[in-house]
């Protein structure tokens, strides 16, 4: 199964958000997802040059199946 997800983080520079799809094979539980998709945001972010802290809170999250499969 996939999943969709967004994630809001808020940054020295203000709240990022990041949309992606990650698949159930790799996350099985809520929790893992969550962690999984706040990796991926803070990679994301990062990569894009914004400096995001560690531990940087997280303002909004939401995951759900991707109908779309």
């Amino acid at each position: 199964m996939r999943y969709f997800y967004v994630i809001t983080i808020g940054t020295l520079g203000g709240p990022v958000s990041v949309s992606n799809t990650m698949y159930a094979s790799t996350v099985m539980t809520a929790q893992s997802r969550y962690e999984a998709a706040y990796a991926a945001a803070i990679e994301q972010i990062r990569g894009s040059e914004v400096e995001a802290p560690d531990g940087a809170p997280t303002l909004f999250y939401s995951c759900e199946p991707d109908e779309q499969t």
